[in-house]
């Protein structure tokens, strides 16, 4: 090949990397959901272990809370009279299972 057809090639080589390059950077990521829909979809957290204790069964409740559903529920009887707050005329407390 001569000089002009070699430098010709280059260019349109480097042409086409260029123009991959840009169409990599410019395309637009999907955006994804990460969190479980099914157990966010009502938005409300007295429902959250609730439906984690149904679905002991996949895996979740553990995966949720980092241990077993009965060693949750121990913990929670152990530590519940400390964590409670006490019912005034104004408001109701948030149970303790919700906090």
């Amino acid at each position: 090949m001569s000089d002009d057809e070699e430098q010709t090639a280059a260019l349109l080589v480097l042409c086409g990397g260029a123009l991959l390059l840009s169409s990599l950077l410019n395309k637009k990521r999907k955006f994804r959901r990460w969190a479980r829909t099914a157990l966010y979809k009502k938005r409300s957290g007295s429902q959250l272990l609730e439906d984690l204790k149904f679905q002991h069964i996949s895996g979740q409740n553990k995966n949720f809370t980092r241990m077993s559903p009965t060693d949750f529920e121990n913990l929670l009887n152990k530590i519940g009279p400390a964590i409670s707050k006490r019912e005034t005329h104004f408001q109701q407390p948030i149970s303790i299972q919700d906090r």
